[in-house]
């Protein structure tokens, strides 16, 4: 007895919305999309009403209309400030009809035969070479800066979408017009004169500089001799900066013990906690506990341990609506895949473990004036300013010895 036909039906997660002048389906949790002209767009709803459709009759539906693939890749390759939602620009993509168009759908889980066979790409990448898992988000960039940007030096990429080319400067981004605004108000010359700083994950030492500069004696530690090349080269002649590289848990925690405890007003964290607490391609460390234990050992009484950290939920949400009024869609939150922050139900555990309360939290935001002045990365329907201003993408916690 031959096999009965499969019967095709739209995704119960797709979105049919206009994106200018043009219609789109979108997928938010596997952030595909297809574009759509008016009579694909037609009849697409209209031989979905019906209910699951064989291939041929989605075919027929299909043949008088044109649709193109909006799904973009290299999700990432904007910076991690920017709109995650994969919504590629129209310009120059090749027009589908007919049987084409009904494949680009069902590749792109837009029309489905059975539910699993969507849920099955809800999962991290296979390989370097998986195009169908929806993958982590750092899995994501890794994988677009490998084989489409063909760069072996994956922390020059990450560098460069935050800082110029010699670390001396922010690019004219969300980092500079939220992150550093924000950091200049918080950590002022008569918060940071005299103190003891140790900055934990200093990168290119951009913000350790700032803390040496408005009078503190800095400590900055990270495990990529590259950046710390370019920290020295640009701010190794202060002198109240001292920078070291430990490349393992094991030399961080040689590094700590060997300082007396209560040796540090303030511990620093940017963008780090993430890499910690929901590394990558494993698990968190066993010796996490023992880190973060060490920190509390090395601030004094009075001291606090302050972080800067992409918000788990906001931060890689799918951004869809009006541009002056963006709506975030949030697909995941308990079980992540795509995202990599910490949600506040993992991150306080570990920290209250350590002898960490919580004493705030802040959402920096743009500069009011901003915040309405239109939308900026991404296509005029992702958001840019009215999104950041409605949407945190970043939280500030200020922790202290509890």
């Amino acid at each position: 007895m031959a096999d009965l036909e499969a019967l095709y039906f739209v995704n119960p997660d797709a979105l049919l919305r206009m994106v200018g002048p043009a219609w789109v389906l979108s997928n938010p949790r596997l952030r595909t999309h297809v574009g759509l002209d008016a009579a694909a767009a037609q009849a697409l709803v209209a031989a979905g009403a019906g209910g699951p459709e064989s291939e041929a009759v989605w075919t027929s539906a299909l043949e008088g209309g044109s649709g193109c693939d909006r799904t973009r890749r290299g999700l990432g390759q904007d910076g991690m400030h920017a709109d995650h939602s994969g919504l590629a620009e129209a310009d120059g993509l090749p027009s589908l009809g007919g049987a084409a168009l009904f494949g680009l759908l069902k590749d792109r889980c837009l029309l489905l035969s059975n539910q699993e066979s969507a849920r099955a790409r809800l999962r991290p990448l296979q390989n370097l070479f998986d195009r169908d898992s929806l993958g982590r988000f750092h899995q994501r960039v890794g994988q677009y800066v490998l084989l489409e940007k063909r760069v072996r030096a994956h922390w020059r990429e990450w560098h460069d979408q935050k800082f110029s080319h010699d670390g001396s400067a922010l690019l004219d981004n969300a980092y500079r017009l939220m992150q550093e605004p924000f950091f200049d108000g918080y950590f002022t010359k008569e918060r940071l004169e005299g103190r003891r700083v140790l900055d934990f994950g200093c990168g290119n030492g951009y913000y350790t500089a700032k803390f040496a500069a408005r009078g503190a004696q800095v400590l900055g530690l990270d495990n990529a001799s590259e950046l710390l090349e370019i920290a020295r080269a640009n701010h190794g002649a202060a002198p109240n900066l001292e920078l070291a590289l430990t490349r393992s848990f094991e030399e961080v925690l040689d590094l700590m013990a060997a300082k007396e405890a209560g040796s540090f007003d303030l511990v620093y964290l940017q963008d780090t906690l993430m890499l910690l607490l929901h590394p990558e391609f494993s698990e968190a460390s066993p010796l996490l506990p023992v880190l973060f234990a060490g920190f509390r050992r090395l601030l004094r009484a009075g001291g606090s341990f302050c972080a800067m950290e992409p918000n788990p939920s906001y931060w890689l949400a799918g951004r869809y609506g009006d541009p002056a009024q963006p709506y975030a869609v949030v697909t995941e939150y308990r079980n992540p895949v795509f995202n990599v922050a910490p949600t506040l139900d993992r991150l306080l555990p570990v920290m209250a473990q350590a002898g960490f309360a919580l004493k705030d939290l802040r959402h920096p935001g743009p500069p009011s004036a901003l915040a309405h002045s239109g939308p900026t990365g991404g296509t005029a329907a992702q958001g840019g300013h009215a999104y950041q201003a409605e949407f945190p993408i970043w939280d500030f916690f200020v922790f202290v010895p509890a």
